[in-house]
């Protein structure tokens, strides 16, 4: 006897195929499902990776502009201290080394002379005066101011670098006056120099 033999009816046979097609259709629904679920899983946890980035670099931006502030107003310390520093350095390349005028002016005034006076005139000028024992001594002290070299080798000294360039330029006797009670003269002497000169000290 054959045991294949299918003893359903028609309407068995139809709900049998229903009941196998709603479990194969659950269980595809299922799996997508599960799919779909891992896939936005996976999506969920890259945006939240994403926005910790982005909030980093958010950070790292924000420090950035913070330094580049920072930079801004030390740029504009290290400017002004560069114009101090130019203007201080302006200043010391022009100042005159007066003390080397007057060991220079020493060094030509002859045994016998004195000098009572000495004053600034001007940017360059000098009035000198004083006494003198006779007119040869006033005659030698104009002499002496005149001559275009320096007289007195150590007055280099203080500055190593400096060249020997004459301190002063012309002298001229302004006023000569003879005292007939002691016979001294009593002189003015009128002296332009060299400023260029004193600025580096010779």
């Amino acid at each position: 006897m054959n045991s294949d033999i299918n003893l359903l009816t028609k309407e068995e046979k139809v709900e049998q195929f229903k009941t196998k097609a709603i479990k194969f259709s659950s269980i595809i629904s299922i799996v997508l499902f599960v799919l779909v679920a891992g896939v936005s899983a996976y999506f969920y946890f890259k945006v939240a990776d994403l926005k910790k980035q982005i909030e980093v670099e958010e950070s790292r931006i924000e420090k950035a502009r913070s330094e580049i502030k920072g930079m801004a107003s030390t740029e504009i310390v290290a400017r002004n201290l560069y114009k101090k520093y130019q203007a201080l350095s302006g200043i010391l390349n022009s100042r005159l080394y007066y003390s080397d005028l007057l060991a220079d002016f020493n060094s030509r005034i002859p045994e016998g002379v004195e000098v009572t006076s000495f004053s600034f005139e001007g940017p360059s000028e000098l009035s000198v005066s004083g006494r003198a024992s006779n007119y040869l001594l006033v005659s030698e002290f104009l002499a002496n101011l005149n001559k275009q070299e320096v007289l007195d080798p150590s007055i280099n000294e203080s500055t190593p670098s400096a060249s020997k360039t004459p301190i002063f330029k012309t002298a001229y006797l302004n006023s000569v006056t003879l005292n007939s009670n002691d016979s001294t003269v009593d002189y003015v002497i009128s002296i332009t120099y060299n400023g260029e000169a004193l600025k580096k000290g010779f």
